[in-house]
């Protein structure tokens, strides 16, 4: 639902509450295609007892750095995330563009991506079915974010040259967080 031809199939394109339905769709697919997802019926299942301390804490950690990236990223542009800033707009007029290059954007130019594959792979449930999922969601989201996103930043008012310098892409940059977290103290 996030690709424009999705919505112009669906005869959503450039309609005020083109947004919210993709927002409200994504976590539930999200949820149904992990709970679901069984391609090998007859692998172990994913016991939590027979998990170690360090494990639980290792994952746990990974998962709270996630859940803030996607967090963050929501709260760094709701409008443009829940698609309401179309309904301070009249019929005629655009939104503007404008690059946003503070936290999250300042550590990684995909935080609800990122955020979403480290989530994905932190979760200590690593049987054959969790792993095949991980690997079909990480196919699918590194290059739409990567490819699809990006690409529109270039051309005509496109800021793609700018944002490279100031951000990774997937990964986070240590260094920068680093520097962040310094300057912060």
């Amino acid at each position: 639902m996030a690709r424009r031809s999705v919505k112009e199939a669906l005869g959503i394109a450039d309609q005020p509450y083109e947004r919210p339905p993709f927002a409200f769709m994504s976590p539930i697919t999200s949820f149904l295609s992990s709970f679901y997802w069984k391609p090998v019926s007859n692998c172990r299942r994913f016991d939590p007892a027979a998990l170690s301390l360090g494990h639980v804490a290792l994952s746990g950690s990974i998962s709270v750095i996630a859940a803030i990236y996607t967090t963050a990223a929501l709260l760094a542009l709701p409008d443009h995330i829940f698609g309401t800033e179309r309904y301070k707009l009249k019929p005629d007029e655009k939104p503007e563009a404008r690059l946003v290059t503070s936290f999250p954007y300042n550590l990684v130019r995909h935080p609800a991506g990122a955020g979403f594959l480290c989530l994905l792979w932190s979760l200590p449930s690593y049987t054959v079915n969790h792993i095949t999922l991980s690997i079909t969601w990480t196919l699918y989201v590194v290059p739409a974010t990567l490819l699809l996103e990006e690409r529109s930043l270039k051309g005509p008012g496109g800021n793609l040259a700018l944002l490279m310098t100031v951000t990774r892409r997937i990964c986070i940059s240590l260094f920068k967080l680093k520097s962040d977290i310094l300057v912060v103290a």
